[in-house]
């Protein structure tokens, strides 16, 4: 019998660097350092928005090490330092293909205790074929042995199981879903410029809110856009996020260069309060992802009532089975017979949609219930007994 519990969280960044990964393992360890007897220390890798983002944290104690050489990598002699002195009873992994990888292994063999990763769809097929020849040799040279030592694979859907499993990896696996915060109370005037003046002239709002990646799919969400604005008239393509320069300049060129340039804003960048009014003010959300593990962005439009066209790649196939999201393929024009559906359809069918997806992450996605499973896992791994639920071979 396990009673109390300090845990540790490992990852490549402790800041909005990380994208939704941020997100989702600082509400994982605020809601698991919310439960009876349990304690969450966050370890990391300092990048520049460490700092601004250290207060999202709120009690977690945090520490971070600077990085030597690569970013992409990681590599870092503070941290290691850092983790060498680690004595948690247990240490969760966010994120694969980095030196926190070897980290983890290394605290695995120092302390003889067990530790977790989080997939975070990075063994995805679409992931594992971008940047392939360096993940081969990261598989190679660390990940295989840090991925066959590890204690358990956390995954959050079945898809990402079968993933894993297509990999080489025979389990244990625990089947644990992401969760979501619900809104509170948002202010209008902490919404982007764009946005507003939208909402101000009467105009609505589909958006498109995360990382500006190609595995995102924007480029043939612009297409479709394009194909389907000039009967809609009062609709805005907004994208907020952010990523890398070159591929962003190369989706404002894209835009500019349709017949419905005037309405495809590129927002930039948004985060808490901004981000919260961004989501408040949209009438319609898109992610028309090639892959995804168990996408956030998803879950805060849910949460935020907000009907959805996505992929089947985003692997939250309850919003299509309970009429909450619209499936499209990858495809422009898919996605345009998706586009096309959601901005004839009437305000009322759209709120229906919304009102569904909210019901849903109510029911099924709340922190404290995620929380509670994955702090199952850890009691298991910790003191043996019957495996929990959420855990198969």
């Amino acid at each position: 019998m396990v009673g109390a519990m300090n845990i540790g969280f490992l990852s490549p960044s402790l800041s909005r660097v990380l994208g939704g990964i941020f997100e989702i393992e600082r509400d994982l360890a605020l809601a698991l350092d919310a439960l009876p007897d349990t304690r969450v220390t966050a370890y990391g890798l300092m990048d520049h928005e460490t700092a601004n983002d250290a207060p999202a944290w709120r009690h977690i104690p945090c520490h971070v090490g600077a990085i030597r050489g690569v970013r992409a990598f990681g590599y870092s002699p503070q941290l290691r330092a850092i983790m060498a002195r680690a004595d948690e009873d247990i240490l969760h992994l966010h994120s694969l293909w980095t030196y926190t990888s070897v980290l983890a292994l290394a605290w695995k063999q120092r302390t003889g205790r067990p530790y977790v990763t989080t997939a975070n769809g990075m063994l995805e097929p679409w992931a594992l074929n971008n940047s392939v020849l360096k993940k081969r040799a990261a598989a190679l040279f660390y990940e295989r042995r840090a991925l066959r030592a590890l204690g358990c694979l956390h995954v959050n859907t079945v898809s990402e199981l079968e993933s894993a499993r297509a990999f080489g990896l025979q389990g244990p696996f625990c089947i644990i879903p992401n969760g979501v915060a619900l809104p509170g109370p948002v202010s209008m005037d902490k919404a982007p410029t764009v946005v507003r003046s939208i909402r101000a002239a009467g105009g609505q709002i589909m958006l498109q809110l995360g990382r500006l990646h190609p595995k995102k799919n924007i480029a043939a969400a612009i297409e479709a856009f394009a194909q389907v604005a000039p009967a809609h008239p009062n609709w805005h393509f907004v994208i907020a996020g952010w990523g890398d320069d070159g591929y962003r300049k190369a989706l404002e060129q894209q835009a500019q260069n349709s017949q419905v340039a005037s309405r495809i804003h590129f927002a930039g960048p948004v985060f808490g309060e901004e981000k919260a009014a961004t989501l408040a003010a949209a009438n319609a959300f898109i992610l028309a992802s090639h892959s995804e593990g168990f996408p956030m962005a998803i879950l805060e439009a849910f949460a935020n009532a907000l009907p959805v066209i996505m992929t089947r790649h985003c692997n939250l196939h309850s919003g299509f089975d309970i009429g909450a999201a619209i499936d499209v393929g990858p495809k422009a024009h898919e996605i345009a017979r998706g586009m096309a559906d959601m901005l004839a359809a009437s305000d009322q069918d759209r709120r229906a949609m919304g009102a569904k997806g909210r019901g849903l992450v109510e029911q099924r996605f709340s922190w404290n219930h995620v929380a509670q499973d994955m702090r199952a896992v850890y009691a298991w791994l910790l003191g043996g007994g019957s495996p929990p639920a959420s855990v198969v071979s």
